[in-house]
């Protein structure tokens, strides 16, 4: 059986969520989050940056 799989301009393939790794750029956003605490449940920076640039604060 023969696959054919898109890529993208960079030859990077997107299959499925748990066939490839994070970008280093996600990656490196995660764990910058990750590290210290903040308050749960939308009572965090993160939270409140997103909802800012979503236009839904």
């Amino acid at each position: 059986m023969s696959t054919t799989v898109a890529t993208t301009p960079s030859g990077r393939a997107f299959i499925s969520d748990n066939m490839a790794g994070a970008s280093p750029r996600i990656a490196r956003a995660v764990a910058d989050a990750a590290a210290g605490q903040v308050l749960p449940y939308g009572n965090d920076p993160y939270t409140g940056r997103a909802r800012r640039r979503l236009g839904q604060a």
